[in-house]
């Protein structure tokens, strides 16, 4: 997995990844990751982070790119204006170009490769019974019940107009020709049914059932999610920031997607200007580097949410924790001190360190891949660095 990494003061924001080639196949364990960068009189980079690298077959860079050839020679607003134009942007490209009967196949199939993944996770615990399918769904109903996760009545409504069982809106339902193999795979219901149809009594239906209902309107299942990192300044913006979304998926004529973070540098404490530092997917080792930095003992960073965690939506370890917030505190002065140019080398040699930690420990290196950075300034707009851009052999 790679990481990312965020660095700005008053003078500018550097950002450094390393960037994956993306994959001819629909779909790849490692994240596929990709730096842009927005033409000038606008001021942004953008990272795309992301667990698939297509959306409908065509890839998110693409529609970037596309999206990109649409913006007007003035700068937008603020930099959180970036990410709704971008969402609009494609909303309109997908409803535009793929049939509803295409949308709804792809949320379905999608369904029945998570519930599959949840029957996998069951039966490798050795609890896949009907008892061990009841009990498991009941605790993740629960979860909604005791306001741990918050659901959308508004779109579990919709999801079952479209996709329910008997629905008159359902169109893979209305195209099957009933008991041909995977006609079964045409609601909500009968993908339950033909996924644990062999462990279901009374209780454990109504325990997935429930469970479905609240989590269909808290999570879209398509495996098209993708991190969209917005980076540098809206015309508005008197200092740097980054704008993070999550993309879940598409259905319904709307763009599923998670904020995940919003964060404008801040002031360094001491009057000696402002300060941001963010990173995005693996970044252990760098926090650790941080804190032997700032003379504090670090503990072992939390990992990423197990993938078992099936009611999904749980944010991955992509934040410092609070204690290494605290040491972030303590060389908030050098970092709000740097020169653009320190900024820049100071982003790419961190996520080289990241890459160098994982090659001592015997992880491979990704084909192809290479770490680049970039730096936005308010009166030059983004470019590209070309500090540490070794390509990884195969």
């Amino acid at each position: 997995m790679t990481c990312d990494l965020i660095i700005g003061n008053g003078a500018g924001v550097a950002l450094a990844t390393e960037v994956v080639p993306a994959p001819s196949h629909y779909q790849r364990p490692d994240p596929t990751t990709t730096m842009l960068g927005l033409p000038k009189p606008h001021a942004v980079g953008i990272i795309i982070h992301s667990g698939s690298s297509t959306i409908f077959g065509v890839p998110y860079e693409t529609h970037l790119e596309n999206w990109i050839q649409t913006l007007s020679e003035k700068p937008l607003g603020r930099l959180g204006s970036y990410a709704k134009s971008f969402r609009s942007h494609l909303e309109d490209v997908i409803s535009a170009n793929v049939s509803d009967i295409e949308v709804m196949r792809d949320f379905i199939w999608s369904w029945h490769d998570w519930l599959c993944k949840v029957r996998s996770d069951l039966e490798h615990d050795g609890a896949l019974s009907t008892e061990g399918v009841a009990e498991f769904f009941e605790a993740r109903a629960e979860r909604f019940v005791n306001g741990e996760r918050i659901t959308s009545e508004e779109l579990s409504k919709k999801v079952y107009t479209h996709l329910g069982r008997g629905s008159r809106k359902n169109l893979l339902e209305k195209r099957s020709e009933p008991g041909q193999p995977g006609s079964g795979r045409t609601s909500i219901e009968g993908t339950i049914e033909e996924v644990f149809g062999g462990h279901l009594d009374d209780r454990a239906r109504r325990a997935i059932q429930t469970w479905a209902y609240r989590w269909l309107g808290y999570w879209h299942p398509s495996p098209n999610r993708c991190q969209i990192t917005y980076v540098g300044y809206g015309r508005r913006d008197l200092v740097p920031g980054c704008d993070a979304d999550k993309i879940e998926g598409y259905a319904f004529a709307k763009v599923y997607f998670r904020p995940r973070w919003v964060v404008s540098a801040s002031s360094s404490g001491d009057g000696g200007g402002s300060f941001l530092f963010e990173t995005i997917g693996r970044d252990p080792d760098v926090l650790r580097f941080i804190s032997g930095l700032a003379g504090s003992p670090h503990s072992e960073s939390e990992g990423s949410p197990s993938s078992k965690d099936f009611d999904a939506g749980v944010p991955d370890a992509s934040f410092p924790l609070e204690s290494e917030r605290a040491d972030l505190a303590r060389l908030q002065p050098s970092i709000a001190g740097m020169s653009r140019s320190t900024l820049g080398l100071t982003a790419t040699r961190l996520v080289g360190l990241s890459r160098m930690a994982e090659d001592f420990r015997g992880a491979s290196a990704l084909p192809g891949s290479r770490i680049i950075g970039g730096l936005v300034t308010r009166a030059e707009g983004f470019r590209f660095l070309d500090d540490m851009n070794a390509v990884v052999s195969t």
